[in-house]
């Protein structure tokens, strides 16, 4: 038997990668103390953009980033892009790195009662959160279509690097083991490891998954990966491609990937620190 008091490997891992504000609000408990700022997760108000009057769970004060979804600037050029592509009256998005559902959502709003989203996140506790915020908006979530695995250019099995700790931020940096993460390495061998299912989006399309007219990808140094598995959707859909970037190199490979599908590449926005999302459109 585990000995009285024994913490488990698995919670411990989870500590080591929380933010130090998700970390002091666990040990409080323990002790029975709690800091002054301490704060949970709560359903907080989006007052602008797509996802107007909707609600989302988050803890707001552990990243910038919520403040700038709750006021709908966050990554505001991708839904100018995406409106700019749909049809008129529905269409298809494909949220690759759906994250915990601020853009599906946004999509979903985007595209209309008779348009759909497919989302794609491997991660399990992003899933978790994601599926709490279709809940709470069911309207949207009867458009919204959600696979727990990644994509990349094979089909199979990949071990994924991954934090838990979505409030700070962490849990979006997640990624597929031999990519080119933007995570610090000290930081990133402190994640958990788990093996998750990964697939193409040749194969998706070939089991009959409406093909999209816009994909957004968002997936930590796994664009390439992402962008070569989709290279039969590419040529028979001409989507437009939404991809964010977060080093030089990876911009100039991602570039040269989508000249030889010929496809012209445009810079969609240049963003703090170092995310850059461009936008690629068939010729």
């Amino acid at each position: 038997m585990p000995r009285t008091g024994a913490v488990n490997p698995s919670l411990f891992n989870r500590l080591l990668n929380a933010s130090p504000r998700t970390a002091g609000r666990w040990i409080g408990r323990c002790f029975g103390f709690s800091s002054p700022h301490a704060s949970q997760p709560c359903w907080e108000r989006v007052v602008a953009g797509p996802l107007a009057g909707r609600e989302i769970l988050i803890d707001r004060r552990g990243s910038g980033a919520w403040e700038d979804m709750l006021a709908g600037r966050f990554d505001a050029a991708i839904y100018d892009a995406i409106g700019q592509a749909l049809p008129a009256r529905g269409g298809i998005v494909w949220d690759v790195g759906a994250h915990i559902g601020f853009h599906t959502l946004g999509f979903a709003a985007l595209v209309g009662p008779a348009g759909r989203v497919v989302g794609f996140e491997p991660n399990p506790s992003n899933c978790e959160r994601l599926q709490l915020n279709l809940e709470k908006n069911p309207d949207l979530a009867a458009r919204i279509e959600i696979h727990r695995c990644a994509l990349s250019d094979r089909e199979g099995d990949c071990v994924f690097a991954l934090s838990h700790d979505i409030d700070s931020g962490a849990s979006s940096m997640s990624f597929l083991e031999g990519t080119a993460s933007s995570v610090d390495p000290a930081t990133s061998a402190r994640w958990d490891r788990i093996v998750v299912p990964v697939r193409t989006a040749d194969a998706f399309g070939r089991d009959r998954l409406p093909r999209p007219n816009v994909v957004k990808i968002d997936v930590e140094g796994a664009e390439l990966l992402v962008l070569r598995g989709a290279a039969e959707t590419m040529k028979s859909g001409r989507a437009t491609m939404i991809v964010e970037t977060h080093c030089a190199s990876a911009v100039f490979q991602v570039n040269a990937w989508f000249e030889t599908q010929d496809y012209k590449v445009r810079l969609l926005a240049e963003l703090a620190p170092s995310r850059v999302l461009l936008c690629a459109s068939p010729m």
